[in-house]
């Protein structure tokens, strides 16, 4: 109750600077009235040209301005480039050259993952990799306000100034330590990993895991040293809660699904502080395991609850986060292996583009041990 508070609380203060934002741009609005004259229909269209278009490329342009931040700001603090995602499109090295992969990650709009330098005396650079793109939406706001300044009043220095004032806001929202729909925005992490040593260590282990993920291992063949539960004080913060979920994946790539669904139980009665995202994947590996273990009714109708079922909806019903749960659901509990071998087909057509060959191998897998628990052949044809 009190993190739900804290959460509502701080949509408050995102809620103030979208409204400082509007205030800003209240004059131009104003500026397109007066421009109007009496029985002109044509000012809808107007409006959109000259303002809605504008203000979305600006939004569009500051999220590449961020998280090109992150990445000059990250190379400068000596961490190396793994991936740069805007929206769904993501840019990664594999196999020594630059490819283009398709991946959607619920309540981001981008993300430059890195390599972190070696540990020294439990440390890492971290301010400046995690603001530099509220930074740089900073000096590219500031950059277009002073050409506001050299230019006559007119379309152009609107632009300008709708840019400046969009950069400003979405700097503000990542930069003010928030946590917003439940996720730790970029201030937030600056300020946590500054106070707490397990966490700079999660957070070095979460991007040397993402970096081994993206060249295409698997846990197993990772640094065991990689995969540690955090101590009871770490559930408690975001970060370090994330190591649960990595090694629980390990667990499961070894095929010890029992002992996966003993770990999930005890994890999901702890005070963590894991956000809901993760929460509903986690639940999901839990119902793959009740499933091809105890296959418990209950269970797996709490499980496989509406809530998730428009979760696993929202991530495209055949991710590697939810296909394996998906896939044993409809094969061992519907019992409908005509859709089953239809999800398969339609995962194996949209795996050609994850990013992730790691996570594709890993739900092929257990899809093929619910297809040994079922008594029929697996049949995907695996590239």
């Amino acid at each position: 109750m009190k993190k739900n508070k804290t959460n509502k609380n701080q949509m408050w203060v995102v809620l103030l600077i979208y409204i400082f934002a509007g205030f800003a741009l209240a004059p131009l609005v104003k500026n397109l009235f007066d421009l109007i004259k009496p029985g002109d229909n044509g000012y809808a269209f107007r409006f959109v040209i000259m303002y809605a278009i504008p203000l979305l490329i600006s939004v569009f342009l500051h999220t590449i301005i961020h998280e090109s931040g992150h990445l000059v700001f990250g190379l400068l603090s000596g961490y190396k480039c793994v991936s740069f995602r805007i929206f769904s499109f993501m840019w990664c090295g594999q196999d020594g050259k630059i490819v283009l992969k398709r991946v959607r990650i619920p309540g981001t709009a981008g993300q430059c993952l890195m390599s972190p330098p070696e540990m020294r005396d439990g440390k890492i650079p971290f301010k400046l990799y995690n603001l530099g793109g509220s930074i740089m939406n900073v000096v590219f706001s500031l950059a277009a306000a002073g050409l506001t300044l050299l230019l006559p009043e007119g379309i152009f220095a609107d632009i300008l100034f709708i840019f400046s004032v969009i950069g400003i806001a979405l700097a503000l929202i990542n930069a003010i330590p928030l946590t917003v729909s439940d996720l730790n925005n970029d201030g937030k992490n600056a300020l946590s990993l500054g106070k707490s040593k397990e966490a700079l260590r999660a957070f070095y282990i979460v991007l040397k895991i993402n970096e081994y993920t993206t060249k295409g291992f698997m846990y197993k063949d990772m640094p065991d040293e990689l995969f540690i539960l955090p101590s009871e004080q770490g559930l408690k913060n975001p970060m370090s809660a994330q190591l649960v979920i990595l090694v629980l994946g390990r667990i499961m790539e070894n095929g010890n699904y029992e002992n996966a669904a003993e770990i999930m139980d005890w994890f999901m009665e702890t005070d963590n502080a894991l956000p809901k995202i993760n929460i509903k994947v986690l639940k999901l590996d839990r119902l793959y395991c009740e499933i091809v273990c105890k296959r418990r009714p209950e269970y797996i109708d709490a499980l496989y609850s509406k809530k998730q079922q428009m979760f696993i909806k929202a991530m495209g019903g055949i991710s590697p986060a939810v296909i394996h749960a998906v896939y044993a659901y409809t094969l061992l509990i519907t019992g409908d292996r005509n859709d089953a071998e239809k999800l398969k087909e339609r995962f194996l057509k949209k795996s050609a583009k994850y990013p992730y060959k790691g996570d594709i191998i890993r739900a092929l897998d257990m899809m093929r041990y619910a297809d040994i628990i079922s008594g029929g052949p697996y049949s995907a044809k695996e590239n």
